[in-house]
């Protein structure tokens, strides 16, 4: 082969690898065939203001990081090569490779890593404004006649420890969970509901959370269902539990959790379905809510609301609650007469005024306790 020739192969191969990536970024073939599986809007091009180059570049930067040619079909080639070939996280600050095919997330949520650890910790004032929002939010419904709880989802991480990669297997002297009760207890005798003890009692007799996923699977919910339903019964004795044997037990098979997901790897895995073998009085309920002006997700994940036909005792239940709630939802809802869940807001007197709930319930994950330092009162 002639000089000229590998030349001009040279220069095709140079202007193909630089011109296909500009080429598909200007129409966004790749974008439609291969969607981006981040819970988070891609950043979108800015207007050039001549009198702000400095803003635009840094603008246009982090458009270019989330928008150029083919980013995501090279991405899924990178994350397949790095997780079956070397069993490494593509994306290690956000999903950490486990033992025996488990994944788990890492510091870039809530710094769930560093908590695990013992690291990350509440300090004296974070103890004090969560303390103090906890009892206000309390005494306020007092006066009302609303009884209040605040239930902890434990992470994966507490819960499945010893799947965990080796250098992670740390047993920490203090979690921000139990540094929360044991202040609470001690300063304003208000007792946190920790959403583990069934779970760590069951965990080894089945799988209760998803080996790829962030979550508890029905059967790691329904446990946390009878958890805080039996802390509510304390207090409320008409309200009935449901038992196991009331649902049917199915398994079903998924290619991809919301960790294998982020990856953009397929994982084949055996999962647990609870369904009902009773016949459920309880319809799903309009809504009557205004959404937020600053609500970041879908309208629809705001407000969900269950009631059921029978008139008799009463009893109306208001959560704020997060994406662990989720799978709880069709356990809670028999126990009551209506129930209304929000998304991701630890208390809102507003709703709280409009509902006239009996109970309120803010349920939040172990790795978003700081959530409840936000002052929603």
């Amino acid at each position: 082969m002639s000089i000229k020739i590998r030349n001009i192969i040279f220069l095709s191969c140079f202007i193909l690898v630089i011109g296909v990536p500009i080429i598909d970024w200007q129409i966004g073939i790749s974008a439609k065939l291969f969607p981006s599986v981040e819970n988070r809007v891609l950043t979108k091009a800015s207007s050039i203001d001549i009198t702000k180059p400095e803003k635009f570049v840094k603008s246009f930067d982090n458009y270019y990081k989330d928008n150029f040619g083919l980013r995501n079909p090279l991405y899924i080639i990178y994350s397949k090569i790095k997780f079956h070939l070397f069993n490494i996280s593509p994306l290690n600050d956000k999903v950490i490779v486990g033992k025996d095919g488990w994944l788990f997330l890492g510091n870039r949520f809530g710094k769930v890593i560093d908590e695990t650890l013992g690291i990350d910790t509440l300090n004296d004032q974070e103890l004090k404004r969560i303390t103090n929002n906890i009892n206000k939010n309390n005494f306020w419904l007092e006066q009302k006649g609303i009884k209040y709880y605040v239930a902890i989802a434990p992470n994966k991480h507490s819960i499945y420890k010893e799947h965990l990669p080796d250098y992670l297997n740390i047993k920490p002297n203090n979690t921000k969970l139990e540094q929360l009760k044991k202040h609470l207890k001690r300063e304003i005798d208000f007792e946190i509901i920790d959403l583990s003890e069934k779970i760590n009692k069951y965990k080894n007799v089945k799988r209760l959370y998803h080996k790829t996923g962030t979550h508890w699977n029905d059967y790691g919910a329904f446990l946390a269902y009878q958890d805080l339903i039996g802390k509510l019964k304390k207090d409320f004795s008409s309200i009935k539990i449901r038992n196991i044997t009331s649902y049917k037990i199915d398994t079903h098979f998924n290619h991809q959790e919301d960790l294998s997901k982020l990856m953009e790897i397929n994982i084949k895995e055996e999962s647990i379905l609870l369904s009902a073998k009773f016949e459920s009085n309880c319809q799903l309920a309009e809504k009557s809510l205004n959404v937020p002006n600053n609500f970041k997700r879908k309208p629809k994940d705001y407000e969900i609301r269950y009631r059921k036909s029978e008139e008799n005792k009463k009893l109306k239940v208001l959560i704020f609650r997060d994406s662990f709630c989720t799978s709880m939802i069709q356990f809670i809802k028999e126990s009551f007469y209506e129930t209304v869940f929000i998304w991701i807001t630890p208390f809102d007197r507003s709703v709280i005024e409009l509902e006239k709930p009996d109970i309120v319930i803010t349920e939040v994950v172990e790795r978003n306790i700081d959530f409840l330092m936000k002052r929603n009162y």
